[in-house]
């Protein structure tokens, strides 16, 4: 650590805290520069409620070295650790003793600009994690799709996702569930985890049948309607996704769980443009207001 040959005297004054106390705070002007003779100080910004630590300082140490140069905020809040001691020496105080005592006042510079050379390392680490903080979460996705209806449409649009989010954060295919599970709870589980749905559309999604002839949205257990009324149900994020130029299905011919399905805003993806189209639908999928997103009926 540098040494800062002063000590107190008519340039450099003695200033005591007790534990918690702040020396000042984050956005704070002011022209000080504070060394550490006794006791502990603790460095760091609030961020949504959170803490995220700068650094503890010890003794020997010295901080608010850049209002000496340049009259800017505070970039940090400090607050003392247990109690502790600090010199203090303004910016006036500093032309004074450059005035005054001119080989003290270079030993001291030199110490602050080792001082500073350190103190730039420190704020690139933290810089690198405020942007990890600052980067929204990855959101979770869940595409629905009838395997008879749009399997081909669904396996690109998965390998797509897959690659721009990671494989952890896009889910398919709940049909496969194993033997003696209760279907519904592995839907519901599985959906309840994402934050978007992706309803898969083709143009037999809504008049698909099984082989009674029994139109598959009119059965309460079809898997496809369980995962998105599931998603309705709990409010995450639906988005119609419409290939083969199907169209939107109006909210009189789906049941009564899905029918707000009708007001949802869908995405068109075609073949002919489908990477554009995607791009497009992965833009959507990660933009913080898309819950905010305006709905109209089609």
């Amino acid at each position: 650590m540098p040494e800062y040959p002063f000590r107190p005297c008519s340039y450099v004054r003695e200033i005591s805290y007790v534990d918690g106390e702040v020396v000042f705070l984050e956005g704070d002007f002011g022209d000080r520069l504070y060394l550490i003779l006794s006791g502990a100080m603790h460095v760091y910004v609030e961020r949504e409620g959170s803490i995220i630590t700068y650094g503890h300082l010890q003794t020997g140490e010295c901080f608010g070295e850049m209002a000496l140069v340049e009259e800017t905020p505070r970039s940090a809040t400090v607050r003392s650790e247990g109690a502790s001691i600090c010199l203090t020496l303004s910016k006036d105080e500093l032309l004074h003793l450059i005035n005054q005592q001119p080989n003290l006042a270079l030993r001291m510079i030199r110490g602050l600009v080792m001082r500073l050379q350190d103190t730039s390392v420190r704020l690139q680490d933290t810089s690198v994690r405020l942007q990890d903080y600052a980067r929204p979460p990855m959101p979770k996705i869940f595409i629905s799709y009838r395997r008879d209806d749009s399997a081909g449409h669904a396996g690109r649009l998965y390998d797509r996702l897959d690659g721009h989010f990671g494989q952890s954060q896009v889910f398919m295919d709940v049909d496969a569930i194993r033997p003696g599970l209760n279907f519904v709870d592995v839907v519901e589980r599985a959906v309840g985890v994402c934050d978007r749905l992706i309803a898969v559309i083709g143009r037999e999604w809504l008049w698909a049948s099984d082989t009674t002839g029994v139109r598959r949205l009119e059965v309460p257990e079809d898997l496809v309607r369980l995962e998105i009324s599931t998603a309705l149900k709990r409010d995450i994020q639906v988005i119609p996704v419409l290939v083969q130029g199907a169209q939107m299905p109006r909210a009189v011919d789906l049941p009564e769980d899905l029918k707000e399905l009708a007001l949802r805003n869908a995405l068109e993806v075609s073949d002919a443009h489908f990477r554009t189209d995607v791009d497009h639908l992965i833009d959507e999928l990660e933009s913080p207001n898309l819950r905010a997103a305006s709905r109209y009926r089609h």
